[in-house]
């Protein structure tokens, strides 16, 4: 009889201990506790990189040649991730964006990382006769137009970069209007001067993209090539869209974009050439251009 009542006894405490035991058990896994951890694999060594959102803004310097591709194709080559939206319809210049309630709702449909800004030469090299000197003889008033974008920027999202591209001059300069007696170099060089002027008034960074299309063309007289330009003389050929793509690179990751393997519709050895230019120009002036 004794040995019954203690084998009882003994077995009643060992159903209590496992009952314990299922308790704590179940304690631990509703905590969220994992009684027996397994090893965590070690983080990623080479995490996937933010995608960085960029809008451009302009007219058809962007759309030839489609320069936002040529950048993204760029830019992911490298190994960084892009996002990129455009607002350019053809024939309009920075003043009707600034005016625009279209424009205005792009800006504000995202947090943009960058917004750029596509410049032309009439008003950025003569911001105060253009009027009066090029077809059709209409005000375009560029330091009001950059003002007015960059409050709006601004106040969509504080943390936005807005950079205007600096733009290239006319392959004749001003020769083709009655009267004019600018040479490409001349042009460009107001350019350069105002792009710099407008910059210290205006809190935006500077992408010098027509400073470095000075550097192929300084000497360019007549007969001319088309070398950047098309045969309007005005628009981009490919290379030039592919040297503008390379400052743009350059602008926004602030490191050379020579070495990367994406070459577009050029030679390796004529894309390494605009690569390694728009680098240098961009990269040897980094604080000129106010990108930081």
């Amino acid at each position: 009889m004794y040995v019954r009542i203690f084998t009882r006894q003994v077995l009643n405490i060992f159903l209590v201990s496992i009952m314990l035991l299922l308790c704590m058990s179940c304690r631990l896994m509703n905590f969220g506790i994992d009684p027996d951890p397994e090893p965590k694999p070690d983080p990623d060594p080479n995490p996937v990189e933010e995608q960085l959102k960029i809008l451009f803004i302009g007219a058809s310097y962007i759309s030839a040649n489609n320069l936002p591709l040529i950048l993204k194709n760029l830019s992911e080559t490298a190994g960084k991730s892009v996002s990129i939206n455009v607002c350019a319809p053809g024939g309009r210049m920075l003043p009707f964006h600034a005016q625009s309630s279209g424009t205005t709702h792009i800006i504000e449909s995202e947090k943009w990382d960058y917004v750029l800004l596509q410049g032309v030469c009439v008003n950025a090299g003569y911001p105060e006769t253009h009027q009066g000197i090029f077809p059709p003889y209409v005000a375009h008033p560029l330091l009001p137009a950059l003002k007015s974008l960059y409050s709006t920027i601004n106040a969509n999202h504080k943390d936005t970069h807005m950079v205007y591209m600096m733009p290239w001059a006319f392959e004749d300069g001003s020769l083709w209007v009655q009267g004019g007696t600018d040479t490409y170099s001349d042009m460009q060089r107001k350019v350069y001067d105002n792009t710099l002027k407008f910059a210290e008034e205006v809190n935006m960074g500077i992408a010098p993209v027509g400073w470095a299309w000075y550097q192929i063309l300084k000497d360019a007289k007549p007969p001319y090539e088309h070398y950047l330009h098309s045969r309007d003389f005005n628009h981009p050929s490919y290379r030039g869209s592919y040297l503008t793509a390379c400052v743009l690179f350059a602008s926004i990751f602030n490191e050379s974009a020579s070495g990367v393997n994406y070459y577009g519709k050029l030679s390796a050895s004529e894309a390494g050439k605009f690569q390694k230019i728009a680098s240098d120009v961009v990269l040897d002036d980094w604080g000129k251009w106010k990108l930081e």
